[in-house]
């Protein structure tokens, strides 16, 4: 017979900064040089847990989230504090293109930043 398929531990958890349920519609993934991952739940806590260790991460994967798809998370486009709140504050959403955040923003506001400026407007906000 059949059996139920079932996530993967790795893909299954808690996010690394503020331990949260993942989910996989803002979920971020970093990939570290020891070839580990880190799980966050949100492009918030995806960028804090880079803003701590930035040398470590060889790369980020991050969920576009208008249309689900995993994307580089070196060439997303964020936007920050938008009047819509995902889970964690400042909420940060990301996108695939800033043609799409752009739009987004049109709607909900927000600060339309790339992947620096995002962690630069994080470290502010939360004063690290």
């Amino acid at each position: 017979g059949a059996l139920p398929v079932t996530p993967s531990v790795e893909a299954s958890g808690v996010c690394v900064a503020c331990y949260a349920p993942l989910s996989p519609r803002t979920q971020v993934v970093l990939h570290l040089v020891d070839g580990s991952k880190r799980r966050a739940c949100c492009p918030h806590c995806g960028l804090m847990a880079l803003n701590r260790s930035p040398d470590s991460v060889t790369a980020i994967l991050v969920t576009d989230f208008l249309r689900g798809r995993v994307v580089n998370g070196r060439t997303a486009a964020y936007l920050a504090a938008p009047a819509v709140s995902i889970c964690c504050t400042p909420t940060v959403l990301a996108f695939e293109s800033a043609d799409d955040a752009q739009r987004f923003q049109t709607g909900f506001g927000g600060q339309l930043l790339n992947l620096d400026e995002a962690l630069t407007f994080l470290q502010a906000e939360m004063h690290l």
